[in-house]
């Protein structure tokens, strides 16, 4: 890092005037600032969560290279974090803290702390929260009006002293903001016990897999390897270099009820090395990214001096109850390394219950798949998994987390051991149950049940969620017992979860950069039959910043189903508010997974006011403007009859007709009688039996009364004739178009009066009629 220094032993071009001058000026200032940039912003898995995954590999040399150049520094010593670790949840208030002050020469004080939080999927180059502080030292309160429910987060603390060196930040510690998530460590970094393999002989595969018979194999404690001399990590257990390759297992047991928690692991690594959990790879480090890794595979590059790495969030699908195996192969750079270096750390976070009752299922669309006293009400199921009986009076529904409830349960309220109650969503307490006084919110929500304490009200159990799927709801999996999931509606019954499609079918498929009024948006389309996962997928405007906006957990998109997101940059909104606009000159709308791959992107141009753009027919590679015919959250259309069977396009989409297929103008989709097309020209709905072209009479003495229902913008004619088979009509009235629909109540003259025989019929004229 001096080159080029005078003296130096590494300068071969000769002295560099302006670095000689440079270096003898600002030596200290210089190591200590690159020090602190080499830790924190250039750390190889700071590289990676950016993106830049091809630089992680020589990430790693650098690193251990200009820290070791670097030598012995005056910052202050890093913080350790006290509380808000493992991932566990936490509830407002709740604070962040620090291990104290300790400066890295004599006489400096503690002149101020950077407080900083990301989100799980995010980074602290765009942090949710940044703050610097000379006040709140070694303590600061979570700011979780910034934090979305459900969600993890990483949060860590850097020092300054009163010379303005900063000390490196604690080592990243996560929290989970609301529900019940409890950290397990199951395997420890440093002396723990694991079975190894290291006679240079390719194994296959079925070494990775939980009932592989390891007895044979010889076991060391952690960290196992060869250490050169300048490693900071000193080896318990020595392994003879040699293999390219070298085999390492543990069991482990898990008693906690597994499925949809997360794994952490923290590693020392020397070169490179594949990681299986049940014989399911879960992460790499310093091997190719893609393919399979076989014995003969080397890792991308040498390691100099391993450094420990993590922590890392993995999936902890592979995780199950009972005996589980971490098996690890670690990978030599070249066949003469005369260096090794292995230790991991695992631990779980998963969702724990509550001692009593639950939240276990929730629907927030209800269209029509659950029908409550004529009405499709949204509905709340809460369950109790004990085996006492509990008296729910005192204990209240609400829809914020930093709200008290609005709906309490009144007294006498008892729910068995076992059992289950449907609570409806919404004001109508008329109808038989109980009934919360608010709707749920298919954009997304957080539902929390309160129970009564000492000291007033404390959550008992709470689920945030984002966009719904029509006639779909989310619930327990398994019932009553595990995290939530989608599911098919079952109120006052266990639960059944629904099958989930790929993200790979979604498309970004319709925009509107220039609206006439109101805010820009952009809409997704599923193309595929089954429901599609929207949690941890990112959107954005810029592809070097994937994450300004992430979806939240428990979000989902219907089979062959749109999605309006509001691109207002005010996500504090709701979740389908994007954290950005939409630039009506034209720019790029990017689509990634939870790791930034892409699943869709668009590149327009400029815009024109009031016209959307789009894929069209929904899905579809070609793109076209809407002008007039923007249809947000809907099948994209243009204007006008594209498969000229006399039903407008709108009108076809509306109603759940297909605008290229000029068959079902014929069709009489409701079964009332009328075809698609006289429904159309009638102004009646197609869709609904009860919506008819009809008329009415009603007798009284002398008097005869007409009465029908007029849609508007229509003229419609009454006629009357005394016999139907070879009898002349004639025209009785004509009632001319008006605004609005409205009911007509005539009474016919006595020239038209049925004596004795008469017929009566109503037409509505049209072209060429």
């Amino acid at each position: 890092i001096f080159i080029g220094e005078a003296g130096n032993a590494n300068t071969t071009h000769g002295t560099h005037t302006v670095k000689d001058a440079f270096f003898k000026a600002f030596r200290t200032e210089y190591k200590e600032h690159l020090y602190h940039l080499n830790n924190t912003l250039l750390t190889p898995e700071n590289i990676k969560r950016m993106g830049l995954t091809s630089y992680v590999t020589y990430a790693r040399g650098r690193q251990a290279n200009v820290n070791k150049q670097c030598g012995k520094v005056k910052i202050p010593t890093q913080p350790t974090a006290q509380n808000l670790t493992g991932g566990t949840s936490v509830y407002a208030p709740a604070a962040m803290v620090v291990s104290g002050f300790e400066g890295g020469e004599n006489h400096v004080t503690h002149a101020s702390t950077l407080w900083e939080i990301r989100a799980a999927d995010g980074s602290f180059s765009y942090p949710v929260f940044k703050f610097a502080t000379t006040e709140s030292l070694t303590e600061m309160t979570v700011p979780f009006e910034l934090l979305e429910f459900g969600r993890t987060y990483y949060w860590r603390a850097t020092f300054t002293d009163s010379k303005g060196r900063k000390s490196l930040p604690n080592t990243e510690s996560g929290f989970r903001y609301g529900g019940h998530a409890k950290s397990e460590d199951l395997i420890a970094l440093k002396d723990t016990e694991w079975k190894y393999n290291a006679d240079g002989k390719n194994l296959g595969t079925t070494w990775r897999k939980t009932d592989y018979d390891d007895s044979a194999w010889p076991s060391g404690k952690s960290y196992l390897g060869l250490a050169t001399s300048r490693q900071n990590y000193k080896m318990t257990t020595t392994l003879k270099m040699g293999p390219t390759t070298f085999y390492f297992r543990k069991a482990f047991d898990f008693d906690p009820p597994a499925g949809g928690g997360e794994l952490q692991i923290n590693f020392l690594v020397d070169d490179g090395a594949v990681f299986y959990l049940n014989g399911k790879q879960i992460h790499r480090v310093n091997m190719k990214e893609r393919g399979s890794i076989r014995y003969t595979t080397r890792a991308l590059g040498s390691v100099l001096d391993a450094e420990l790495s993590g922590p890392i969030v993995l999936s902890g699908t592979s995780l199950k109850q009972g005996k589980n195996v971490l098996a690890v192969e670690v990978h030599q750079y070249s066949t003469n390394d005369r260096d090794l270096a292995f230790g991991v750390s695992l631990s779980a976070t998963v969702e724990s219950l509550p001692d009593g009752v639950i939240l276990n299922e929730l629907m927030a669309a209800n269209r029509g798949a659950v029908t409550h006293a004529d009405t499709n009400l949204d509905w709340i199921e809460l369950y109790n998994p004990t085996n006492r009986d509990i008296d729910l009076a005192g204990a209240g529904l609400g829809d914020g987390v930093n709200l008290k409830p609005t709906f309490f349960f009144p007294a006498n309220t008892l729910l068995p051991a076992k059992g289950r109650l449907v609570v409806w969503c919404d004001d109508q307490a008329e109808l038989p149950g109980l009934h919360t006084g608010f709707a749920l919110d298919a954009d997304g929500q957080n539902i929390v049940l309160w129970w009564p304490n000492d000291e007033g009200m404390k959550i008992q159990d709470a689920v945030g969620f984002g966009p719904q799927p029509d006639d779909y709801s989310i619930g327990r999996d398994p019932d009553g017992l595990g995290p939530w999931a989608l599911s098919a509606p079952t109120p006052g019954l266990a639960n059944a979860k629904s099958d989930l499609g790929s993200n790979l079918m979604l498309t970004i498929n319709e925009w509107m950069a220039q609206p006439n009024n109101g805010n820009d948006w952009l809409e997704l389309f599923n193309k595929s039959d089954s429901p599609v996962p929207l949690a941890g997928l990112k959107l954005s405007d810029d592809a070097s910043q994937p994450d300004k906006t992430v979806m939240p957990p428990l979000s989902f998109i219907g089979p062959k189903s749109h999605l309006r997101m509001i691109a207002d940059n005010d996500p504090g909104d709701g979740p389908v508010h994007l954290g950005f606009r939409l630039s009506s000159k034209g720019e790029e709308i990017v689509l990634t997974d939870s790791n930034a791959k892409m699943i869709d992107s668009v590149l327009f141009g400029e815009q024109t006011r009031g016209t959307s753009q789009g894929r069209f027919p929904d899905g579809a590679k070609s793109i076209v403007f809407f002008p007039n015919s923007a249809t947000p959250g809907r099948a994209n259309l243009i204007l006008g009859d594209s498969d000229e069977d006399g039903l407008p396009n709108l009108w076809e989409d509306q109603y759940g007709l297909n605008p290229n297929d000029p068959a079902d103008a014929a069709q009489d989709t409701d079964h009332d009688g009328h075809t698609n097309l006289e429904e159309l020209l009638a102004g009646t709905r197609p869709n609904d039996a009860d919506s008819v072209l009809s008329l009415a009479l009603s007798s009284n003495k002398d008097s005869l009364t007409a009465v029908f229902e007029a849609q508007t913008g229509r003229t419609y004619l009454l006629w009357s004739t005394d016999d139907v088979a070879d009898g002349e009509w004639i025209k009785v009235q004509e009632f001319p178009v008006q605004d609005g629909k409205r009911t007509i109540i005539y009474n016919l003259p006595a020239e038209h009066l049925p004596l004795p025989n008469g017929y009566y019929r109503l037409t509505i004229p049209v072209a060429n009629d």
